[in-house]
């Protein structure tokens, strides 16, 4: 039941960040490889996904963050039961401090999370970026050419996300 809550509370976000993608591509690329003779499935693998890459990466990467502070739904759909089988650290650190009143314990358990949920984060983040260095070596015919990908793009463009990440990363944490 939780999962189908947070699929159903993430779809708006994925939606739209996934349809301004969509409609940010230019459109120089799908007329190449028209010209090009790819069919419709090779202009959404080697296009669309590929300039893709990073918004899907960005967003696994928050909706991973916000599921794992996720509190609420877990709180009002099970109260971690039954047999503490949906507990979260969340639902644990709020037990430990607010049922329980060992606040001590429950500021340690939140502060030991700290260092594992930004190693996944991290792990997230160099996922989606190698998808992305991943795909830059496969033939991409003429449309290649119209994106303008280039080893100087390929640096730039690691630097702004490793950057990015680290911007997300200390927001989320912090707020």
């Amino acid at each position: 039941v939780e999962i189908l809550v947070g699929i159903l509370v993430s779809i708006p976000f994925t939606t739209t960040i996934l349809l301004g993608g969509l409609s940010s591509m230019p459109q120089d690329a799908y007329e190449a490889a028209v010209v090009d003779g790819a069919t419709g499935w090779h202009q959404f693998r080697y296009i669309t996904l590929p300039s893709l890459y990073h918004i899907i990466g960005v967003v696994v990467l928050l909706t991973t963050i916000w599921t794992a502070n996720a509190f609420e739904p877990i709180y009002l759909l099970t109260g971690g039961g039954p047999s503490d089988a949906t507990t979260v650290y969340t639902m644990l650190v709020y037990v430990m401090g607010m049922v329980n009143l060992r606040l001590g314990e429950a500021a340690a358990v939140s502060v030991l999370f700290l260092p594992l949920l930004i190693g996944l984060v991290l792990v997230l983040g160099l996922l989606a970026l190698g998808a992305s260095v991943l795909h830059l070596g496969r033939p991409l015919y003429a449309w290649r050419a119209v994106i303008g990908i280039s080893h100087s793009w390929l640096s730039r463009e690691i630097v702004a996300f490793g950057a990015f990440v680290a911007f997300v990363a200390f927001v989320a944490f912090v707020a």
